[in-house]
């Protein structure tokens, strides 16, 4: 069997790894290593064909891509793919992007002032209040 290039997850064992699939290890790979925009430049590229039925591992992405944004100082961006993200990981019940995702809001906190920062921050049930 080959890679599941419609979507349907339902070709066998291994299907998930498609080109796609490996480029997005390649957007994280290039996140480690420090070069979050070529992991960036991944990441805009592959996630709109995502087929639907990858939804955990978009929401995964998206938290990925959320912190390469982050490193790159776009802070608005990097909070509205973690809001993105956060939506989908509650969905189907993706805890690794949820783990990545608060991880991520505790690195916004200091920039609340931003409004995108904000949603985020109070999504995850932080009121601002101390």
């Amino acid at each position: 069997m080959g890679p599941d290039v419609h979507g349907d997850a339902g070709v066998g064992h291994g299907a998930f790894c498609t080109p796609d699939y490996i480029e997005l290890e390649r957007a994280r790979a290039w996140t480690a290593l420090g070069r979050p925009e070529r992991a960036v430049c991944l990441y805009e590229e592959v996630i709109p064909r995502m087929p639907v039925v990858y939804q955990r591992d978009r929401g995964v992405a998206l938290a990925r891509c959320a912190t390469a944004h982050h490193m790159l100082g776009d802070l608005d961006h990097a909070a509205a793919l973690a809001r993105e993200s956060l939506a989908i990981a509650r969905t189907t019940g993706t805890g690794g992007a949820i783990a990545d995702i608060t991880a991520l809001a505790e690195s916004l906190r200091p920039h609340r002032a931003l409004p995108a920062v904000d949603e985020l921050l109070h999504d995850l049930g932080d009121t601002g209040q101390d």
